[in-house]
């Protein structure tokens, strides 16, 4: 009888560190978008945007955010499991689409735009690197929708 009480205690401290093993991999992450450069040269590109442009950005089905030289945002609560769809668009015109992960990347992601190429960039914040992420309201990182914030000087939280 022993080595069945053995056996049943080790299946369930198994299943025990199995299930807390998917709940790490449930995590979210966050990614933060720059506001706009300004005073850059935007001479090779030839997206069709200028200084004065704005930017539409939307991860998956969350609320859209706008981008322009005045404002930022961040979109918190991303699933670290799944896939993730951006889609970018310019002065209310279809710009670009792209997929990311979370996986071998960190929880913290950085969207930036190179206003001399016209491109957009996915970088990872390492730890101790300041980002541009606007400090997130609680209700924000609750309901995982996007928050905008216009004004913001990029400076934000360093985690």
């Amino acid at each position: 009888m022993p080595a069945r009480i053995r056996t049943i205690v080790l299946a369930s401290l198994l299943s025990l560190l199995l299930a807390g093993g998917a709940r790490a991999a449930d995590g979210v992450g966050r990614v933060c978008i720059t506001r706009i450069p300004t005073g850059a040269r935007w001479d090779a590109n030839d997206a069709g945007a200028r200084e004065s442009s704005t930017f539409t950005i939307q991860i998956d089905k969350l609320q859209p955010v706008l981008v322009t030289t005045n404002a930022s945002g961040v979109f918190t609560n991303l699933s670290l499991a799944g896939e993730h769809l951006v889609r970018i668009r310019v002065d209310a015109k279809p710009l670009t689409s792209f997929r990311f992960f979370f996986k071998g990347r960190g929880d913290h992601l950085r969207l930036w735009y190179n206003p001399f190429y016209g491109s957009w960039s996915l970088s990872n914040v390492r730890p101790g690197e300041r980002c541009a992420c606007p400090g997130a309201k609680s209700s924000n990182q609750i309901t995982g929708r996007a928050e905008i914030n216009p004004g913001h000087e990029n400076r934000g939280d360093t985690s």
